[in-house]
């Protein structure tokens, strides 16, 4: 099995939260990578944690979406290349 953990860090130098700026916080979040078997097969099963802290103010209901399908693209992909 392999671990992925992550977490935002504070930059000094990146803008400030404003009404023009998002500035949101990745809290602890992980990737999951175990091997197992499927069918008799090889497989890797991806669990992938995420936590986010978007702040005030929020990112709009259209870009949050558009954000969230591409993390299942993202997903996607790596099952894509694991399945070869």
């Amino acid at each position: 099995m392999r671990v992925l953990a992550m977490q935002s860090v504070f930059e000094e130098t990146l803008p400030r939260p404003s009404a023009d700026t998002i500035r949101g916080e990745m809290l602890p979040s992980a990737w999951i990578l175990q091997p197992s078997h499927l069918n008799g097969r090889e497989a890797v099963t991806v669990i992938y944690l995420l936590q986010v802290d978007l702040g005030s103010p929020s990112l709009a209901p259209r870009l949050l979406n558009a954000v969230s399908r591409k993390q299942a693209a993202v997903i996607a992909d790596l099952d894509s290349f694991f399945s070869l």
